[in-house]
């Protein structure tokens, strides 16, 4: 068996965005085992005509052993899927690790595709003890700048780890159980929390290739090229051979009209793979119609919310949103 896995955490119908995940890895790597990890079914199963021995899917019942992965479910349960499966990301990678001996585990959302050899993270990992990827948006742009203090520094989806991050893991998992919120001003979820585990635990490495993580939120930096049917992106100093996208299921116009038109033939794959497994929505069709739609313009609940949450004194606006614990409720 490898030393090395993937994983993901999903909800059970998108288990063909986590079947295509899997098609990307095995074009590089045949042998690695993805786990999936479906945050709502006690008893998820593939479709037996896409079974693969080198796919897993684990539920929440397997965790339970586990004492912050007890609180997380706990905290979470009446609340919708999402929080549970952004929480459980470093209890996920430290059961991998601790029950399945595994030395190395990479964590991804299920909408990431990989286009070229990721082995180089797996040697990155022998020195570090946890590999992250910045967002890489525009500090020039203005707008851009400030919204990285509410989104954080490093995207969540992909997230990388050795045997030597389980106390950075743990960490992660413990300020998750107490709040994993989108509050103004916080820590964006699971999100926020990966800005500070390059200053608190030196062995975690910001990734600089830029070719990792590449989205829509970083065409504005990095422009993208296809040759030779390898796709790139580039900065004013260097070019990087695209190593994966995230596809980030929200928002997929820019693939026919803007920043990532070449790069239209690895949509059109990820589409068809879902397609394979029964993903009910077409992502062209989608795009087509978010081109063609106009941006709705906000109502005035909406306008008025976001002008109270600005103006509202932090303390306040969070205390009234979800009251914080306080060291003698430990």
């Amino acid at each position: 068996m490898s030393n090395n896995c993937f994983c993901t955490i999903i909800t059970y119908n998108f288990l063909p965005w986590a079947l295509a995940l899997y098609d990307s890895i095995k074009e590089q790597d045949k042998s690695i085992k993805l786990y999936v990890l479906v945050a709502d079914e006690s008893n998820p199963k593939i479709p037996e005509e896409f079974y693969s021995s080198n796919i897993q899917l684990l539920t929440l019942e397997q965790l339970t052993h586990r004492p912050l992965a007890q609180v997380i479910m706990k905290k979470y349960e009446h609340k919708d899927k999402d929080r549970i499966r952004w929480a459980m990301k470093g209890e996920l990678i430290s059961l991998l690790m601790e029950q399945n001996e595994y030395n190395k585990v990479i964590y991804c959302d299920p909408d990431i595709q990989f286009f070229n050899d990721f082995s180089f993270m797996w040697k990155e990992l022998e020195k570090h003890s946890m590999l992250i990827t910045p967002h890489w948006l525009d500090i020039n742009n203005f707008k851009k700048l400030h919204s990285m203090h509410r989104v954080g520094l490093f995207n969540a989806g992909f997230v990388a780890a050795s045997k030597k991050g389980l106390p950075v893991l743990n960490w992660w998992s413990k300020v998750c159980s107490e709040l994993c919120e989108d509050i103004p001003y916080h820590f964006h979820d699971d999100q926020g929390y990966l800005d500070l585990m390059p200053i608190y635990f030196p062995e975690v490495k910001i990734m600089r290739h830029k070719g990792c993580n590449v989205a829509y939120w970083n065409t504005e930096l990095l422009t993208r090229s296809v040759k030779n049917k390898v796709a790139y992106v580039s900065d004013e100093e260097q070019t990087y051979p695209i190593i994966f996208y995230h596809f980030a299921r929200s928002k997929f116009s820019h693939f026919l009209q803007g920043s990532d038109t070449c790069l239209f033939p690895y949509f059109e794959r990820l589409n068809e793979r879902l397609k394979k497994y029964g993903y009910p929505v077409d992502l062209i069709d989608k795009a087509k119609k978010q081109l063609n739609s106009p941006k709705p313009k906000p109502t005035w609940k909406q306008r008025l919310k976001e002008t109270i949450s600005k103006q509202v004194p932090y303390k306040i606006y969070i205390q009234k949103k979800i009251p914080l614990p306080t060291d003698n409720e430990h």
